[in-house]
């Protein structure tokens, strides 16, 4: 889609799962023309550096503020948070089984949930991108971009448990697309719903 349409930005917004190096290595290779933003999930060493990724980032001077809204959660009702804000650059050293492979050079956004309510667990995100973050601005959109995340979360369990599309039993590609085709447009309307 990049390639099809080179005027926008295509950005790719993954949970901790996507955070492998073979994919932050893949997203920053010359000609990669899509975004990555991914939630660190490993505290990494940094190249040229003598301390971890977690580590440098939250001893950075902060930069800024934003609120979010964090929406409902088991028993945790829907909330606003403040979070703290620090980025940089950041070169990633490629893991010891991937020895002899160059670092990967991303830009990183540090941002913690500065008065929690009691009793529940601050927010304490880094997330690493391709996309550059050079001002307070660019990284308030790079986390607004994976707030957007918990929308798509709420989507896909309207796809699955509402539409069962997991019990689906079919037996061609076709049959299979044309289902989810359906699927995708009635899971739309039950989300519009519950969010009217």
């Amino acid at each position: 889609l990049a390639q099809l349409c080179p005027e926008h930005l295509w950005v790719s917004v993954e949970d901790r799962e996507g955070d492998i190096f073979q994919v932050l290595q893949e997203a920053t290779a010359p000609g990669h023309r899509a975004g990555l933003l991914v939630r660190a999930r490993h505290d990494r060493s940094l190249v040229g550096r003598r301390t971890s990724l977690f580590k440098y980032l939250r001893r950075l001077p902060e930069a800024g503020t934003d609120t979010v809204s964090v929406p409902r959660h088991e028993h945790q009702p829907v909330r606003e948070a403040t979070l703290s804000i620090r980025f940089a650059s950041v070169s990633l050293p490629a893991p010891r089984h991937h020895s002899g492979q160059p670092p990967v050079a991303l830009w990183a956004v540090w941002a913690q949930e500065i008065t929690p309510p009691t009793g529940d667990k601050p927010i304490r995100w880094c997330l690493l991108t391709t996309v550059p973050v050079r001002t307070l601005a660019e990284a308030i959109q790079r986390l607004q971009w994976y707030v957007k995340r918990w929308t798509i979360e709420e989507y896909h369990r309207v796809l699955k448990s509402g539409c069962q599309v997991e019990a689906r039993q079919l037996s061609t590609r076709a049959r299979l697309q044309r289902a989810r085709g359906i699927d995708m447009v009635v899971a739309w309307r039950i989300f519009h719903l519950t969010k009217l």
